[in-house]
């Protein structure tokens, strides 16, 4: 075949500015799974990729935190608990004077270190979900911790542990029956979702970060905040909950803590989009509408809920850290509602005198780099996270081998060997050296509590 005959290369579609954002070429470590747009009673967008589909479920990471707070603010309202309550009441050997309400709103004074970037071994949260939690409970590290200097409620600091502790509280209010079906009875059967919510060794929910639902079913949560917590003319939020949620919490109001974001207007686990003019910062997110709330979680999950629009975003992802530019984001959805005739009413449009002479502020990075003597912990650190995150992804959310070692290679600088087991029971093994100490196991128990990282 001759030059002449060959066939020119057939050009590609142009992206639109919604998808360059969402599907970047030149940016690998967007890995956008899925999205949907609703608005104004209709699903106006939505796309799968990476092998996700519409039935796939996905894991949530901090978008569990607002559920978990819904479930504390049910139990209040069954007097099943109350958030004035000390934790001290619920854990003998805590010394502290922090309320539910403040594990709430995070300002519990625990000194808890959120950290992920780097190689966070000494870090809480991935010492209280791999290394050191396991063994004793995820709430019993946590509460264990020491104190800062800062009182209960003045301040704020993002915390898992805060919302793990609360999870824990929940479980002592009752009996472990009705824990075990709580969730499902006052939230996901009301709202027909067949989520799976992991627990830890002790049986407490892992509200911090471990529910899978489909991309959907994030958007029945995301359509019960657009309705005020009512579904089909039932209350399932309380109203006075969801009052709260819409509230910024006075220690973010007062004072965040090096660490953590300077410019979340936090609530109730969940961010508002309403700024902190106490401390002369306007909405963080211009094109999304004031009452918005967003549920945020790693890796680039999120939710958000605007009552006012009519309007709910769900993106899953499996991102490297925070590599979506979420501002970008939120003004390409606003554009591409825009070209549906669907104008949406932002923060910027609706209030433009919030961001006049707002105060300026970029969050910092922090790149956690642990002392030598620590190094050791790295290879421990590994096994154990590889082994409970691929024992999920394989059998919760059921994706092929290839795929959950794509999508947790991002996750450490080497990967481990892995074998399956599947015989009497599921479990993961991770390791460097066959029948090395350090060898990492989890176990895979049914579709309704998904896997935990077995001790060790």
């Amino acid at each position: 075949m001759g030059f002449a005959d060959q066939q020119s290369p057939q050009p590609q579609p142009e992206q639109s500015p919604l998808e360059k954002v969402l599907y970047p070429n030149d940016n690998d470590d967007v890995r956008t799974d899925a999205v949907i747009i609703y608005k104004n009673n209709k699903i106006v967008y939505e796309n799968y990729s990476r092998g996700y589909s519409v039935e796939s479920k996905h894991l949530s990471w901090s978008v569990a935190k607002t559920i978990s707070g819904i479930l504390i603010g049910i139990a209040h309202e069954e007097k099943i608990l109350n958030i004035q309550h000390l934790l001290s009441s619920y854990f003998s050997d805590f010394i502290g004077n922090a309320r539910i309400i403040d594990l709430l709103q995070m300002s519990s004074a625990i000194d808890f270190q959120e950290i992920y970037s780097g190689v966070p071994v000494n870090a809480d949260v991935t010492r209280m979900l791999y290394l050191d939690g396991p063994s004793v409970g995820f709430a019993n590290y946590v509460v264990r911790r020491p104190l800062r200097r800062e009182k209960p409620g003045d301040h704020f600091y993002y915390s898992s542990g805060d919302t793990n502790v609360l999870m824990a509280i929940l479980k002592k209010s009752m009996k472990t029956y009705e824990y075990e079906k709580y969730p499902w009875e006052k939230f996901f059967n009301r709202l027909n979702i067949q989520a799976t919510f992991e627990q830890d060794n002790f049986g407490n929910f892992v509200g911090s970060s471990y529910i899978y639902m489909t991309a959907r079913d994030f958007l029945k949560v995301g359509l019960l905040l657009m309705n005020k917590g009512v579904h089909k003319g039932e209350p399932i939020i309380p109203k006075w909950y969801f009052q709260l949620m819409n509230t910024v919490a006075p220690g973010v109001k007062a004072h965040a803590l090096p660490g953590t974001s300077q410019t979340r207007a936090y609530s109730a686990q969940v961010t508002t989009n309403r700024g902190i003019p106490s401390r002369g910062y306007p909405p963080e997110y211009p094109d999304l509408p004031l009452d918005s709330l967003l549920l945020i979680g790693h890796q680039g999950q999120f939710v958000v809920a605007s009552p006012s629009e009519k309007l709910v975003i769900v993106r899953l992802a499996t991102d490297k850290g925070a590599a979506l530019d979420r501002q970008a984001f939120f003004q390409s959805v606003r554009q591409y509602l825009k070209e549906l005739d669907l104008n949406v009413h932002s923060a910027s449009q609706a209030h433009p005198e919030l961001f006049e002479n707002q105060k300026q502020h970029v969050n910092p990075t922090f790149d956690f780099s642990p002392p030598w003597n620590t190094y050791r912990r790295i290879p421990r650190l590994i096994n154990r996270l590889i082994a409970k995150e691929y024992c999920s992804c394989r059998f919760v959310v059921k994706r092929t081998a290839e795929q959950c070692e794509e999508d947790l290679d991002i996750s450490t600088p080497v990967f481990p060997f892995i074998s399956e087991e599947t015989d009497d029971q599921t479990i993961v093994s991770a390791y460097f050296v066959p029948a090395d100490s350090l060898t990492a196991k989890a176990q895979y128990l049914d579709d309704k509590l998904g896997c935990r990282l077995l001790s060790n």
